[in-house]
């Protein structure tokens, strides 16, 4: 049996494009591409505020284990410091400073983390900075605010590591619209 096969000719198809139709053509397709590309930055910002809220919520799981960790520790074992525990939740990606003044922005990578000493307060560079409302600064970063539970043997409302033992932590969110759906 043979199969005929049938050319298609007309005088619309063998004509070329007029400068009109390809320029309505072009500006169809860029169109199309940035409402694409202005999607997916949406999906890259969803997708940062999702894997952010999973790590806050394994630093959260990691304190528990921690204090877990601290109980079974021996006898006279040197004490653990906030240092300690803030490079714990970190699982060695966190940038250690004394304190803002001394931190280099431009050396931390977007979607990298900070600890300030002084104050306690764990930062994570935005990577979507226009897309997720972060707490002030710039670059844009969201801040956590890690509380040390201790005794406070010699009541001065401080936390003095070496002279008061931690026996927990608390990690707050500080900047709460960094984490809600836009």
């Amino acid at each position: 049996m043979a199969v005929a096969v049938m050319s298609l000719s007309s005088r619309s198809l063998a004509r070329n494009l007029s400068r009109m139709e390809l320029a309505l053509s072009v500006s169809i397709i860029a169109v199309l591409l940035s409402l694409f590309l202005s999607r997916m930055g949406a999906v890259e910002a969803a997708a940062e505020r999702a894997v952010l809220r999973a790590r806050y919520q394994d630093m959260q799981s990691r304190l528990m284990t921690w204090r877990t960790e601290r109980l079974l520790r021996e006898p006279g074992a040197q004490p653990l410091t906030l240092d300690d525990l803030a490079r714990h939740l970190g699982r060695g990606e966190l940038h250690m400073a004394a304190s803002a003044a001394a931190v280099d922005w431009s050396g931390v990578p977007p979607g990298g983390w900070v600890y300030l000493r002084d104050s306690g307060i764990l930062y994570y560079r935005v990577i979507n900075a226009g897309r997720i409302a972060a707490g002030p600064g710039e670059p844009s970063r969201v801040r956590f605010q890690l509380e040390p539970a201790f005794a406070d043997s010699n009541a001065n409302g401080r936390y003095d590591p070496p002279a008061e033992p931690l026996y927990g932590a608390r990690l707050r969110l500080l900047d709460h619209a960094a984490l809600a759906p836009p």
